[in-house]
């Protein structure tokens, strides 16, 4: 927001016979359009904050706003996550999102089988640990012992089905080799949209 009013600013000019106060009464009122009604807010949630841009559609209302007042436009994994730890979010708004936005069907891993729902689920409540590169991915592996023990955090069920196939260590390296293997294709226009049919 700060670069808006500089810019309104600059476009006024140093007028030497316009007081200061003048001067700031001029760029507000040309840029009041975008200041809300009310107290500054972190996150959008009223309707003065979006109004100056509501001939907008609203993700790109919402992301336009973000970008002038120098906002967060949409809230983080992080806390969707903690929101639904805490039961903010319910299972029920979590089943509904996905019957509405994934499309059905298996996924098949090694001697497991999920719905393509369960995955979106899993992969949307897995903590982010903020471990992207490949380097990174092995030294946690070996250092947090990932290999060896099931997550604490897999639900009850997972953890009976994935016991069921045989010891953690060796299950959990076939989960491994498994998705690495998905993952190290080659990434080809043609090869992605085989691969998103495989799923």
């Amino acid at each position: 927001m700060a670069e808006g009013i500089m810019i309104a600013a600059e476009s006024l000019g140093a007028d030497a016979n316009v007081s200061p106060h003048a001067r700031l009464a001029e760029i507000i009122e040309r840029i009041e359009h975008l200041l809300p009604t009310q107290n500054p807010l972190d996150n959008f949630v009223h309707h003065n904050t979006l109004h100056a841009f509501e001939h907008l559609a609203f993700r790109e209302g919402v992301e336009s706003a973000a970008s002038i007042y120098g906002a967060q436009p949409w809230a983080t994994m992080a806390f969707y996550r903690e929101a639904y730890q805490s039961g903010r979010i319910l299972d029920r708004d979590v089943d509904d999102v996905l019957e509405r936005h994934v499309e059905p069907g298996d996924v098949d891993l090694p001697g497991l089988s999920l719905t393509r729902r369960d995955v979106t689920l899993r992969l949307m409540l897995a903590p982010d640990i903020g471990l992207h590169e490949p380097e990174a991915s092995a030294w946690a592996l070996h250092e947090r012992h990932y290999m060896e023990e099931l997550p604490p955090t897999l639900n009850r069920r997972s953890v009976e089905r994935l016991r069921a196939l045989g010891p953690p260590d060796r299950v959990v390296g076939q989960l491994w080799r498994a998705c690495a293997a998905v993952a190290s294709r080659p990434k080809s226009r043609r090869d992605v949209v085989r691969l998103a049919e495989e799923v």
